[in-house]
């Protein structure tokens, strides 16, 4: 089929947003953790944020940009690592320390730019095209050899909407921390003033490291390639055929799929954790799975995060800002994933996966992740519900549409609050492949709840 060309952007302003006058950070070092180190070589976090706006760009530039400038300037004072420059101090290779290097003198990137594209195609939940997508992302730029950490990007869409898409370094914090930020300057952009209730806590100490996990972590890498048959997946296809598709599993779809879950381990009686996030998990699995066209002798892995403020002792605060992710991998052959019972084993492989999580697994958690990196069978899922991502309001309402962007046409996926109350899903696939994905995800929907 003809592939859409993508409508250039008209660079309005480039500029870069430091902290206020008087303002200096309360840090001017910040060690990386053995959390922090893991996600090194990750690409960026690259989210967007639509919102209807029916103005044109001249009203934007002279009555919204001027208090969002100011309100990123009062909210990065507070989030100042976002701001610095990550640096080794010692070591060589795979043992290299590093931190984050902060002074009064840090700003980041701030671009506005003008797109002639349809907003409100970009906003529907069926497929947009990843080439369409992508322009609307900042990119995080390197100077010398210190990469930029966190960068944005407003665009504006003139009598239709805005963008604000945001970049950010995963090895500088998690997507807790991160939308804890964006929540933040919202907040302050609505008020005029940051609130001090919202300050993170910016605290390297409240994660010591007795038994020197960060330079396991740091040494950590795949022992082995993909095996000839693991490397049988399609291929991708090029990034111009590569579509981004959200679908929604509502509060009854959970609480239907919920029950035919725990009504088969109960006859079973099998006991594991089954919350909201391990049902979708599930079902989204599957259909992605089935929609691949992987062959029947394949084992597949599920790989999402999970968060460890909680689970340390002692705990760490809500508002840490950093990095507290680990990797939760669940793993299931594909002819128990595909079965009958596939529902119901798939979400046992991911609830069990969860009840294994603890601080003492770490090392054997993160061996078994980096041994799947590679492996074409192995699906990343990026977000979390719990981030309230549809609450982030500047003043002129909440989103229309939140999108994760992949980094690469990896195939990834990502989860969300939905508008409506239940689970957004994204999905990142070759056409053909969403084409496939749709049919699997929303034919079963029919089947199971008609």
């Amino acid at each position: 089929m003809a592939i859409s060309s993508v409508p250039s952007l008209r660079i309005i302003e480039s500029t870069s947003i430091g902290f206020p006058p008087g303002s200096t950070p309360s840090l001017t070092s910040i060690p990386l953790t053995y959390f922090d180190i893991l996600w090194r070589r990750i690409p960026p976090v690259q989210r967007l944020f639509f919102y209807s706006f029916p103005h044109p760009t001249s009203y934007f530039l002279s009555s919204t940009l001027p208090s969002l400038k100011s309100s990123l300037s009062l909210t990065l004072a507070n989030f100042f690592p976002l701001a610095g420059v990550i640096n080794p101090i010692s070591g060589t290779g795979k043992d290299t320390k590093y931190v984050i290097y902060c002074t009064e003198n840090d700003s980041v990137n701030l671009t506005v730019a003008e797109s002639h594209d349809d907003f409100h195609h970009l906003t529907r939940q069926h497929a947009r095209l990843v080439s369409h997508l992508k322009p609307l992302v900042p990119c995080l730029t390197k100077c010398d050899e210190s990469k930029q950490l966190f960068a944005i990007q407003i665009t504006v869409f003139p009598d239709q909407g805005v963008v604000i898409g945001i970049a950010v370094d995963h090895t500088t914090c998690d997507g807790t921390s991160s939308m804890q930020f964006v929540q933040s300057w919202a907040a302050t952009c609505q008020s005029g003033i940051f609130d001090s209730s919202s300050v993170p806590v910016i605290n390297r100490s409240l994660l010591p490291d007795p038994s020197d996990l960060y330079s396991f972590v740091s040494n950590l890498g795949p022992k082995k390639p993909p095996s000839k048959e693991e490397s049988q997946a399609p291929p991708m296809e090029p990034d111009a055929d590569v579509v981004l598709a959200s679908f929604t599993l509502t509060p009854d779809h959970i609480q239907g799929l919920k029950g035919l879950i725990l009504g088969e381990a109960k006859e079973r009686s099998a006991s594991f954790h089954c919350s909201t996030l391990v049902v979708a998990f599930a079902y989204a699995w599957i259909a992605r799975v089935k929609a691949h066209g992987f062959e029947s002798n394949n084992k597949h892995s599920l790989l999402f995060p999970a968060n460890f403020r909680a689970r340390l002792q002692p705990p760490l605060p809500p508002t840490y800002f950093g990095n507290c992710v680990g990797a939760c991998l669940a793993q299931i052959e594909f002819d128990d994933l595909a079965s009958k019972n596939g529902l119901f084993l798939t979400a046992e492989a991911i609830g069990k996966s969860i009840e294994g999580l603890s601080v003492g697994k770490l090392r054997e958690n993160w061996i078994k992740t980096v041994e799947n990196f590679g492996n074409p069978c192995m699906l990343n899922v990026a977000g979390s519900p719990r981030f309230k991502v549809y609450d982030v309001d500047f003043g002129w309402g909440k989103p229309v549409m939140v999108n994760i962007i992949p980094g690469s046409n990896t195939g990834a996926m990502a989860v969300a609050d939905s508008k409506q109350g239940g689970v957004e899903i994204g999905v990142v696939l070759p056409r053909r492949a969403m084409d496939c994905f749709e049919k699997y995800f929303i034919g079963g929907l029919e089947i199971l709840f008609s």
